[in-house]
């Protein structure tokens, strides 16, 4: 609350006017749809924009660094690193091809930052979308999209980077790799086959497939219920460690106060008994393999669902990259959104 009003005091007229939508001057069906203008693709791609004022547009250097004091109040640490890594690679993109970069990062504000009542913070740009909604104070981080193009090592600026590589590597590990893992080598391989879906995706399922409707009807008709993969309350206590790793590592971009009581209601024995791991690949694929296109990861509970897609390179051909999305079933929005 305090970063956020940081931020709008430095702001002239004009500007706070684009990051800043209040209840007083929107209606709630407005306010709703301003809540769903995040999207994984560039902005220019996006036929009604992004909520907010983008960095680029700042014209101090006191209004940028409240811009990320936003962001580093917002988020964990670990959360703060994916939020830069992700505006540097595609800094990076932007030395191969415009319509790339930092500068088009946006922040919007809706609603008014405080203790009481609800208002929601969305910090967007290609590839990242963190959207927090508050309510007397307690946060509620879904839906959170983030992606990388390149997911390899890659330097920009004189420094080497590597992002999403632990979020990759956890979810992987719960398939394939690890001496617990469902794989084909370990005594859980009858698990991996059951996990695996039918459909190939090349692409997240449900991304921003609410974008600019101010409504959660597209989202809650894309949940599966059927054909969802293997019970992680079938797996052993090691391999249910592994999804709770993975969990935690999504989970962990938010403050403790916001993912303790998460990862409690997601990894909790009710949970589990309903939550389903699962994987998809190219036909030839025995297991997943992050560096093969339409390679897909996923846990699917009760309310917690994380989803990964690998997809081919955009703008860096010949390499995959990484599509995530983050959602409560319960609670994206705050539930805030109509039907």
């Amino acid at each position: 609350m305090c970063a956020a009003n940081a931020f709008t005091a430095t702001l002239t007229t004009s500007q706070l006017a684009q990051a800043q939508f209040n209840t007083s001057s929107y209606t709630t069906a407005q306010l709703n749809v301003y809540k769903t203008l995040w999207s994984n693709l560039p902005g220019s791609l996006l036929a009604a924009g992004r909520a907010g004022i983008a960095l680029g547009s700042l014209t101090t250097s006191d209004q940028v660094a409240a811009f990320y004091a936003v962001a580093d109040a917002a988020l964990t640490d670990a959360g703060y690193a994916d939020f830069n890594g992700v505006l540097v690679a595609d800094d990076y993109l932007g030395t191969m091809q415009s319509g790339y970069g930092s500068a088009l990062a946006h922040i919007a504000i809706i609603g008014t930052p405080s203790t009481t009542g609800q208002w929601t913070l969305l910090l967007g740009n290609h590839h990242m979308a963190f959207n927090i909604t508050f309510e007397n104070g307690a946060a509620y981080p879904t839906p959170h999209h983030i992606a990388v193009e390149p997911k390899a090592s890659f330097t920009y600026g004189g420094n080497t980077y590597q992002v999403l590589a632990d979020k990759a590597a956890a979810m992987l590990a719960i398939f394939y790799g690890q001496s617990n893992s469902l794989s084909p080598t370990t005594s859980g391989s009858t698990a991996l086959t059951s996990a695996r879906l039918s459909a190939t995706y090349g692409d997240v399922l449900i991304g921003p497939v609410e974008y600019n409707t101010g409504s959660y009807a597209n989202v809650a008709a894309r949940f599966p219920t059927s054909n969802r993969g293997v019970l992680v309350s079938s797996l052993t206590s090691a391999q249910q460690a592994l999804v709770t790793a993975a969990i935690t590592q999504y989970v962990s971009d938010y403050d403790s106060t916001v993912s303790a009581d998460l990862i409690a209601a997601y990894t909790s024995s009710t949970a589990y008994a309903s939550t389903y791991v699962a994987w998809s690949g190219a036909s030839a694929q025995t297991y997943p393999n992050v560096d093969v296109s339409n390679t897909y990861l996923r846990i699917d509970g009760p309310r917690v669902w994380i989803e990964i897609a690998c997809q081919g390179g955009i703008v860096i051909q010949g390499a995959t990259h990484y599509h995530m999305m983050f959602r409560d079933k319960t609670l994206d929005y705050y539930n805030e959104l109509s039907g």
